[in-house]
């Protein structure tokens, strides 16, 4: 429409040519980047309706697996894509190795830190000469 409008002044002499081409180039430019805006946005829409889709079929399969009583392989398998292993450093005195453990649907995630609470408790277990594996839980109060 704006457009047509600096077009029709020019016709008209209402307007110079210097002036329409220096309009034209403006709302080219805005016509562009607003172009950009729209792509960006509906990338992102779509990223967003892929991640929600991830997210959906990942609780059904926590839902499906919540009361098993022997972890088996393909349960392993059906909740775990890959794994990454990196290697083992020595961190004042003690071996440490990390190891990211990437989900189907939903990658690899931190679980975040939390302050410890008072019925906290953790575990070490010895598991071959110089190997300890650590875990935290928190206990239930017994009524």
């Amino acid at each position: 429409m704006l457009f047509k409008r600096i077009y029709e002044d020019s016709a008209l002499n209402n307007l110079s040519r210097e002036r329409m081409f220096k309009l034209a180039a403006e709302y080219e430019a805005e016509q562009e980047a607003i172009d950009k805006q729209i792509a960006a946005a509906q990338s992102t829409m779509k990223e967003l309706a892929e991640r929600e889709t991830d997210l959906t079929t990942f609780v059904n399969l926590v839902r499906k697996h919540s009361r098993i009583r022997k972890l088996t392989p393909e349960i392993l398998h059906s909740f775990i894509d890959h794994i990454k292993v990196y290697q083992a450093q020595k961190v004042d005195g003690r071996w440490q190795q990390r190891i990211d453990i990437f989900y189907n649907c939903i990658g690899s995630f931190t679980v975040p830190a939390e302050e410890a609470p008072a019925n906290h408790c953790e575990t070490t277990l010895l598991t071959r000469k110089g190997v300890t594996i650590s875990h935290a839980q928190v206990l239930e109060k017994a009524s």
